[in-house]
């Protein structure tokens, strides 16, 4: 949505992920996921419900997921938990910043 390079975006996940390892979780990366998953999901057109069943699928109790966009010439990152059993929402926040790098210590925070 943003249209951000491909290092930012990933970047961005690393700081999520980053953040979630200091959570008594496990923590699956993109690539853990892809190679648990059937031949041709694709996660990038994958949202909302399938996300949850994605979760489902793999076995895990909670998935985070994010989108990224631009508001007022502002990056707005969009986090949300949901709970894979029930597919119920159990937390969202919004991150905003100029920058991916200001972005990113933010993310953590969260």
């Amino acid at each position: 949505e943003a249209q951000l390079p491909t290092f930012e975006r990933a970047a961005l996940a690393d700081s999520v992920r980053g953040a979630a390892l200091n959570a008594p979780f496990m923590v699956m990366t993109k690539e853990n996921m892809v190679a648990l998953l059937p031949p041709g999901t694709d996660l990038e057109s994958c949202i909302d419900e399938c996300e949850v069943e994605v979760g489902r699928t793999l076995g895990a109790h909670y998935i985070i997921t994010g989108i990224i966009g631009r508001i007022d010439q502002r990056l707005q990152l969009l986090l949300r938990l949901y709970e894979t059993q029930s597919g119920s929402l159990r937390g969202q926040s919004t991150i905003s910043a100029k920058t991916v790098g200001e972005m990113q210590p933010k993310v953590r925070r969260k």
